[in-house]
């Protein structure tokens, strides 16, 4: 028996929807596994998508529609597309509405992720609305932008004349113009692409009705759930067959829920849909040249697919209070994929020293999710004032000499304090595994000029911790810090910092997922 189809009289004017970039804090490489978890961290720098039908009138005969997308931060930043929704193979005089076909004008630049979520999206809205041709009309005109954040600013501070520091970055206009093509830009590693396909996804089926999302909160009620794990299912779809691999889908599950502690889908899920691609693709090679069945089937297997339970696991996770997560742009830059096909090579190659090295690690990882949640237990009991006064006295002094505040016998605030001292022990664990996976695998994930830069920052009062976050490389270096003025020592050590260029990044931690604003 198939699913009843709606039909709705009408459409929002306007729909916009954001999505949070990301931070994996920890589960860097080990996320690829679902046997194993890592927390990750949204930030409040977003990606922006807003949409508005173009009311013109349509003709009762006219079954294909427009797609203008637009993102001016870019020299190349227009996209066009037509949607075609009448079916090819019914040759009678009615016009069958099939599987709609989005097809690029000539002059659009290629943009795999953005194609394949406008796809996606319209065959999933085929399956729920039956009357999806009236309801677009003439078509759509779509606005994506992002905050500066994403991208590295640096070259356009030293064009301003203006301080590669946090200041400077103020100064920039917000959506500040990346003089260059999307080829071109250099990412800061907070999960463009993902936090991009997942906004353009969800303002899609926000607008069309058939998901429910709030302004101010990821979930308000049993619907909204059902919601998110349909956006989660058809962002990831989507997003792993645009870059053409299935990845760990961390970056798209904090696009769609935010800050939560992660294990990964099983990858077989996605099997039916990567088999319908290249079945279509290779129609398209070999020049077929009726290819509308396999196009059905591919939108046949997607719907399938983003509608069934999928076996992710989302925990809800926050920072405790009075930690901030700092993030600097580091101008080097790394190839992700590069970095994680080495460590995968050498995983292969090496099996039973990759499995030992990772055990290790998720056992310190799981030790300082531990104690994190601890501490926000704690600081939302009875014993909140004990907790502030640890976090205080902690921010005067080095991570390295915590243990002599344990020393004092009247120190009340005791077990905070160790668990603090507890949490910058781990992870420098961590990062000695990390910097002995590197040296077996030959991927530089902290490469010794990180880590010199790293143990830098350690030695400044109040720094909780810092690494390199996901996979690693030269992109980018985090720092948790316990206090304003522990940051401010931070900021300053990257301006005067010589053997690489630091430019922090404005952004901070953030619990919210996906938002959404509508008008009608």
């Amino acid at each position: 028996m198939s699913e009843m189809r709606l039909i709705y009289a009408s459409v929002a004017d306007s729909t916009t929807v954001t999505a949070p970039g990301k931070v994996l804090l920890t589960g860097g490489y080990l996320v690829l596994d679902r046997r194993f978890q890592g927390l990750v961290v949204a930030m409040d720098a977003r990606f922006h998508t807003t949409i508005k039908s173009i009311h013109q009138q349509q003709d009762s005969s006219d079954v294909t529609s427009i797609i203008q997308v637009v993102s001016p931060q870019f020299t190349d930043g227009f996209w066009e597309y037509m949607i075609q929704f009448h079916d090819p193979t019914c040759h009678d005089d009615q016009h069958q509405m099939g599987v709609p076909r989005i097809t690029a004008t000539s002059s659009t630049p290629f943009n795999p992720f953005l194609e394949t979520a406008l796809s996606f999206s319209f065959y999933v809205l085929h399956h729920k609305l039956a009357n999806l041709a009236q309801l677009v009309g003439k078509g759509i005109q779509m606005t994506v932008l992002a905050d500066n954040d994403f991208y590295s600013q640096s070259a356009d501070l030293n064009r301003l004349g203006l301080e590669l520091t946090a200041t400077g970055l103020g100064q920039l206009p917000e959506f500040n113009s990346t003089h260059g093509t999307i080829a071109q830009v250099r990412k800061t590693g907070l999960g463009s692409s993902a936090a991009m396909t997942t906004s353009v996804i969800a303002s899609l089926l926000a607008h069309y009705g058939v998901v429910n999302l709030s302004t101010d909160m990821t979930v308000r009620c049993e619907n909204d759930t059902a919601s998110l794990e349909i956006l989660y299912n058809l962002a990831q779809t989507a997003h792993c067959v645009a870059q053409g691999k299935i990845g760990s889908g961390f970056d798209v599950s904090a696009a769609v829920v935010g800050t939560h502690r992660y294990r990964r889908f099983s990858p077989q899920i996605l099997d039916p849909v990567f088999r319908a691609v290249e079945a279509l693709a290779s129609s398209h090679s070999n020049h077929e040249t009726d290819a509308s069945a396999l196009q059905t089937e591919l939108a046949h297997q997607v719907y399938h697919v983003v509608t069934k339970k999928w076996d992710w696991v989302n925990t809800p996770f926050q920072l405790p209070p009075g930690m901030q997560l700092m993030l600097g742009d580091v101008a080097a830059g790394s190839n992700t994929p590069k970095l994680v096909s080495t460590v995968l090579a050498w995983q292969k190659r090496c099996p039973l020293e990759a499995e030992s090295l990772w055990i290790k690690i998720d056992e310190l990882n799981k030790s300082i999710q531990t104690i994190l949640e601890d501490l926000c237990s704690v600081s939302s009991t009875a014993n909140a004032g004990k907790y502030q006064k640890a976090i205080d006295l902690c921010a005067t002094t080095t991570a390295a000499s915590w243990h002599t505040l344990l020393e004092s016998e009247s120190l009340d605030h005791y077990p905070i304090v160790q668990k603090l001292e507890r949490i910058s022990a781990l992870y420098q664990e961590i990062r000695g595994c990390l910097c002995n996976m590197s040296s077996l695998s030959g991927a530089p994930i902290e490469p010794p000029e990180q880590t010199k830069l790293l143990d830098a920052c350690m030695e400044i009062p109040g720094v909780l911790m810092c690494g390199v976050p996901g996979a690693g490389g030269y992109d980018a270096i985090f720092c948790i810090v316990l206090s304003n003025t522990s940051k401010q020592r931070v900021h300053a050590l990257w301006k005067s910092w010589t053997e690489m260029v630091v430019v922090p990044l404005l952004n901070r931690e953030s619990q919210d997922g996906l938002r959404c604003l509508q008008t009608w």
